[in-house]
């Protein structure tokens, strides 16, 4: 059975591989930006991708909540398609590299479901790049931030 999306609250309900059921809401964190990384991360369950374990889920769903009341505290309104690439990349170098990763997955998961034309040109762009954070939350090297000069083209 593919994930289903919960509406109030926010959430997803789904069936794992082995018969395991679960059902993960974000509390106090609805609008289009919410319902929009769901919506990615509902195209990575099982049977349509490899999340299969509640774990997992529930790792995914606390990233969406951490993104969420970043870009709430920053006042920005609206879905992914909306979001600028300069508000994006500053939620990913500031967060962890497993909510960089999760939150990242499931925007590239949105945009393959919703077609291509789902984000910004310069958000599709950062999405596809390699991770802000490397190995052990570090920055890659050659990144500007790890005092290198930035990657090569």
């Amino acid at each position: 059975m593919p994930a289903e999306l919960l509406k109030d609250p926010a959430g997803i309900s789904c069936v794992f591989s082995d018969g395991r059921r679960c059902r993960r809401t974000v509390d106090g964190e609805p609008g289009e930006l919410v319902r929009d990384l769901l919506e990615g991360l509902a195209a990575m369950v099982h049977p349509h991708g490899t999340i299969d374990a509640p774990d997992t889920l529930k790792t995914y769903t606390a990233a969406v909540a951490d993104m969420a009341m970043f870009m709430r505290e920053r006042r920005a309104c609206g879905g992914i398609g909306r979001l600028p690439r300069g508000l994006l990349a500053e939620y990913w170098m500031q967060a962890s590299r497993s909510r960089e990763s999760a939150t990242r997955r499931m925007v590239i998961s949105f945009n393959a479901a919703r077609g291509c034309g789902a984000l910004q040109p310069g958000v599709r762009e950062l999405a596809g790049r390699a991770p802000l954070h490397g190995p052990a939350g570090q920055f890659p090297a050659g990144s500007l931030h790890s005092g290198g000069m930035g990657a090569a083209a």
